[in-house]
């Protein structure tokens, strides 16, 4: 069978997730809260590991963050779909090279999720939203 290792992250949580828990998806409580998720060193991460990170609820207020270790800063090449929603089928597509943090917006609804997997030497992203591209973000 294969079955996904699942784990929740509270509303106002602040999570450093650890190599092991590579291959997790990650259910990030909406509403209020500022969650706030550290992915481990990528070196010590190394290449293949991966996670997920899905919002479970609409945030009401307080965007989430989903960030690289202290010291890894701009290793993330993101790419986040949004505007899946719209009729005429076409999609906003915000792209950073040098990324550190993914952001779920205040406005970021149920089902917005983010897949980061490391290289071994750089994060790869792929966020996806119903949303325009502000609903999810790719900072430095």
């Amino acid at each position: 069978a294969d079955r996904k290792k699942i784990k929740s992250i509270a509303a106002a949580e602040a999570k450093s997730v650890s190599v092991a828990e590579c291959g997790t998806i990650f259910l990030l409580a909406g509403g209020a809260g500022t969650f706030n998720v550290t992915l481990p060193p990528i070196d010590s991460a190394g290449k293949g590991w991966w996670a997920k990170f899905v919002l479970l609820a609409d945030k009401a207020t307080n965007a989430g963050t989903v960030n690289v270790a202290s010291g890894d800063a701009n290793t993330m090449i993101a790419s986040v779909y949004g505007g899946l929603d719209k009729a005429d089928a076409t999609a906003n597509v915000e792209q950073d090279a040098a990324a550190g943090t993914i952001t779920f917006a205040a406005s970021a609804k149920a089902g917005y999720m983010v897949e980061i997997i490391c290289t071994g030497s750089k994060w790869i992203a792929q966020a996806f939203s119903a949303a325009s591209t502000t609903a999810m973000t790719a900072d430095n």
